[in-house]
């Protein structure tokens, strides 16, 4: 089969997404899931549990075999998104690959609904989670493309807009602010909690003015706004594994953050590759993508 064009910078695309299912790979195989917040969600589940498996609530939740049951579906998705992460490289290749992207991006969005679930359906959360799914179908829309589309542009910057505007709603404490977010904070800079609060309540406004300037259809505005994200989606994923690094127990550290860290990355990426794509069409001599630029659609 006739290898599909791919556009410029596709190799970043395609390394954001692979990164991810192999974070959540990791994830599932070596520690767990969201699945207990649904199967163990008694107003969704009683009434399967009674007529489909016929037994009581009680029963169904304290039987050692439910519990495997979650173990081994949790470890079965672990080895599938192994799968996915292996044939995300053929994805420009076979149709069949891009099929088996697109089930394994469908699951990344099953997952951020059960964490979404999981936190009281706060918006914010699901919101936040947007490139964490994302990114799969932003690859899917990319390949056999000779140029990035204004649909696709489009389409990435929404994605990347609204992830920042989710962190920035915790931030800024619209959503109760997580206590991890300040105790990172508090373990890499070693401020006092206050000072960590009003960083945080800033960082939560710059988030909001780059989730609106990266919509705005002016290069340098554009421009500086995926910068930014770049530099801090890079520093917000690296914080997960900076806060939490042990040197004396390196491997468990890398073993318990890394992936956090890896299924982060496209919140910096994705920015970097929408910057690049700009200033290649900006640059360009092709009438087309200066007109596109001229007219600031592109």
């Amino acid at each position: 089969m006739r290898k599909k064009a791919t556009p410029p910078h596709f190799w970043i695309l395609q390394g954001c997404t692979a990164g991810l299912f192999a974070g959540r790979a990791w994830q599932h195989l070596r520690w767990d899931g969201p699945y207990r917040t649904l199967l163990w969600d008694e107003a969704l589940m009683k009434p399967f549990v009674r007529r489909v498996l016929g037994v009581d609530w009680a029963s169904y939740v304290t039987d050692p075999s439910t519990d495997a049951f979650v173990r081994h579906l949790t470890t079965g998705i672990g080895w599938f998104f192994v799968l996915v992460t292996i044939v995300t490289f053929f994805a420009t290749r076979f149709r069949w690959a891009r099929w088996v992207v697109g089930i394994g991006g469908t699951w990344l969005l099953v997952i951020a609904v059960l964490y979404t679930k999981e936190q009281f359906q706060q918006v914010g959360l699901f919101v936040e989670s947007t490139l964490m799914w994302a990114t799969p179908f932003l690859l899917l829309g990319a390949i056999g493309h000779s140029k990035w589309l204004k649909r696709w542009s489009w389409l990435a910057a929404l994605a990347c807009s609204l992830t920042f505007l989710g962190h920035g709603a915790y931030a800024l404490g619209w959503h109760p602010r997580p206590g991890h977010f300040v105790q990172m904070t508090l373990s890499i800079t070693g401020w006092s909690e206050a000072t960590c609060h009003t960083f945080l309540q800033m960082a939560g406004i710059l988030d909001l003015v780059v989730a609106i300037g990266l919509l705005i259809p002016m290069y340098k505005v554009r421009s500086g706004a995926a910068l930014y994200m770049t530099g801090w989606g890079l520093a917000t994923a690296l914080a997960r594994i900076v806060a939490h690094f042990v040197p004396a127990f390196w491997q468990n550290s890398l073993a318990q953050w890394l992936h956090e860290v890896v299924i982060r990355l496209p919140h910096a990426l994705i920015p970097l590759l929408l910057y690049l794509i700009w200033r290649k069409a900006r640059n360009s001599n092709e009438p087309e993508l200066l007109e596109r630029e001229k007219n600031r659609f592109y």
